[in-house]
Formats: C-alpha cells, sequence, structure tokens
C-alpha cells in the first residue's frame, strides 16, 4: 500500500501580505479625492437648486407685490430680551411663494400686537429651513447660535458696490471700489458708510433713495421716515441693466461675520452683503483683535462679503434665475459691473 502525504495549501508569506495592503493603500488614495469631488459636485448641485428655488420665489414676489422685497426691515424698537424681534427680512417675505404659508403667518403681527411691537422675526428664529443652507457648509449646519436661534442662512441679498466701514478698533477695509466714476457710479454722502439702514437716520433720503440705488435689495428702517417702506421699493424698471446682467443672491458663510446670529428672518442675520470685498475673503473667528489682525468677523470692511466652503470661488443668482459659479479670481471691476443694477456698463466676458 502506498501512502500519500497530503500537503498543505500555502499561505500568504508576510511579505506578500504587506504587498496587497500596500496595493489596497493605494487603490484608497486614488480613489478617494474622486468620491470626495463627487460628494461635493452633489453638494454644490443641491446649493445651486436652492438658490434656483429662493430666486424664483423673489421674482413671483416681484409678480404679486410689484416690487421686489427689501433685503431687511426695520420697524421699531427691540422688544427687550428678544433679538431682533423689530425686523424681518427678505428671506421672510418669500415664504408665501416658497411653499411656507404657514411660517410666514407666524412671523406676522398677532392679535393684539402692532406693526412696532409684534415679535416677528423672534417667533420664528427656531424654524430651520434646509433649503436655506449649503450642504458644503457643516458649520452652518451644526453649529449651536446665540440667543436660542436655530434658523441659519448661507443665502444672503446682493446690495452691489456699497462700501461697509470697518468695525470697531479695526481700520482696515475695502476701499477701492465704492466709489468708481469710470464704472458708471459715485460714492455721494449716502454710500460713504453702508452699516447703517437707510432711513435710520431722517436725513438718510436727501443721498439714498429708488432712484440712485445700487444692488437689488437695502436695508430699510422705518425709524425715522415711516414711508421709508414706499420710497425704496425696488421695481423691475428700475433694474436697467437687465435682469440677466445683475446679481440678486450669493453663497456667504454665517460663522464669518459677528451679526449673522443664526436667524434668517432678522436683519442682523441675513444683512445684505456687498460686491467690494473680493469673493471668498475669509476671516479668523477665533480672533476679536484687529491689533493683531485686520481680517477678524467683527471688521464688517472685510467680513461682509460673499464667500462659501467650495473651492475657488462661490454661487450666484442672477435676476433672470439663472445661477453662476464665479471664480474668486473674477476681475473685481467686472465683479461690480454684475453687483450694480443701473451703471450702464457693457460688462466685459468673466
Amino acid at each position: 500500500m502506498t501512502l500519500r502525504l497530503q500537503q498543505r495549501p500555502r499561505g500568504f508569506t508576510l511579505i506578500e501580505l504587506l504587498v496587497v495592503i500596500a496595493i489596497i493603500g493605494v487603490l484608497v488614495g486614488l480613489l478617494l479625492p474622486a468620491v470626495q469631488q463627487a460628494r461635493e459636485a452633489a453638494r454644490r448641485s443641491t446649493c445651486q437648486n436652492n438658490f434656483r428655488q429662493m430666486a424664483l420665489a423673489v421674482m413671483q414676489h416681484e409678480s404679486v407685490n410689484k416690487s421686489l422685497p427689501h433685503g431687511t426691515l426695520r420697524f421699531g424698537s427691540e422688544i427687550s430680551g428678544k433679538r431682533g424681534s423689530n425686523s424681518l427680512t427678505w428671506h421672510y417675505y418669500i415664504l408665501p411663494f416658497i411653499e411656507q404659508l404657514d411660517l410666514f403667518q407666524k412671523g406676522a403681527v398677532q392679535s393684539g400686537e402692532t406693526e412696532t411691537s409684534a415679535e416677528r422675526s423672534w417667533r420664528i428664529r427656531q424654524d430651520r429651513a434646509a433649503y436655506q443652507l449649503c450642504p458644503s457648509d457643516d458649520i452652518a449646519r451644526t453649529r449651536k447660535w446665540a440667543h436660542t436661534f436655530d434658523a441659519p442662512t448661507n443665502y444672503f441679498a446682493s446690495r452691489g458696490p456699497v462700501a461697509y466701514r470697518q468695525g470697531d478698533t479695526c481700520s482696515f477695509w475695502f476701499s477701492s471700489y465704492h466709489n468708481r466714476p469710470d464704472l458708471g457710479y459715485n460714492a455721494g454722502s449716502g454710500y460713504t458708510d453702508g452699516r447703517t439702514e437707510i432711513g435710520y437716520h431722517a436725513t438718510d433720503f436727501s443721498s439714498v433713495n429708488a432712484a440712485n440705488i445700487r444692488g437689488m435689495f437695502n436695508p430699510v428702517s422705518l425709524a425715522n421716515k415711516t414711508n421709508a417702506d414706499d420710497i425704496m421699493r425696488i421695481k423691475l424698471k428700475d433694474i436697467t441693466d437687465g435682469m440677466s446682467q445683475s446679481i440678486m443672491l450669493g453663497e456667504s458663510l454665517p460663522d464669518q461675520m459677528r451679526v449673522f446670529e443664526g436667524n434668517a428672518y432678522m436683519s442682523w442675520g441675513s444683512y445684505p452683503l456687498v460686491t467690494t470685498i473680493p469673493i471668498n475673503t475669509h476671516v479668523d473667528t477665533t480672533s476679536n483683535d484687529c491689533s493683531t489682525n485686520q481680517y477678524i468677523k467683527r471688521n464688517w470692511g472685510v467680513a461682509t462679503g460673499f464667500k462659501s466652503r467650495h473651492d475657488s470661488g462661490a454661487n450666484f443668482a442672477f435676476g433672470d434665475g439663472t445661477v453662476r459659479f464665479l471664480n474668486d479670481n473674477i476681475n473685481m471691476d467686472t465683479f461690480q459691473l454684475l453687483g450694480h443694477i443701473r451703471d450702464g456698463q457693457p460688462i466685459p466676458s468673466y
């Protein structure tokens, strides 16, 4: 009888295992960037769809009311302990046109309230809406905001080439683009500093009115002129440069501006932004000291621009409802012309 010895199956050697692991590591390294790029492309697409939805709602508001909504509208004195309760923004006024009528009614003047005493944006401060956030901004989606607010937004109205000067003790601001006669507009006494709402001072309308506005949206106050609401209403006929050539809305990051406090319906939560600051001018959110860094969120002169967490630019909605990704190296003169709604200048290719 012949005995046949069974040979054990040969296993992998340590070297072979290491080679396989190395190959897998290389493959993962090659695939991971592609997966991340695909995810970011999906997030950017969602962001752009949000813009289209809101731009359409703005135009539906105009169709019904014969004017665009104000960027922000302040009615009177703030109710003690209820931050921003005396104000509303364009986000509120488009609610009926974005299938949010119940929320619109919740923010309206209620029985027993007056226009100047209504809680308004305070009542809807925690009514977060998914369409108001860009999926690429994890910080806005997960951050805990002050004043029990929980309705942040990444989408802001455009005020065009208006100056927002430095804040607090800061000294630097982008001063090169608010006074450009060569681009069709002068500074004027009403545009030397846009941080204050139009109408907050009784003399505002001697220099700023609907005939010389720059962007599609403005911050308006009824504090010293109760008919400021009517005076500052922007109509389609005011947008003489054409809807397709005028920025309506743009992206920004609410954690990078001190007053963007997580309430899209409150004036300090969604103040109109300006094109005088280059796209993607980011600031240090950990510092409040201008003596060591001018690029901090307390400095209006650098923090109130359009920015995003996308690579190399940000999304913008134009007056005709189109959404375009503007590169952050766009020529700044061209950016001002896109932000201005009636400069009368041809716009170069971009």
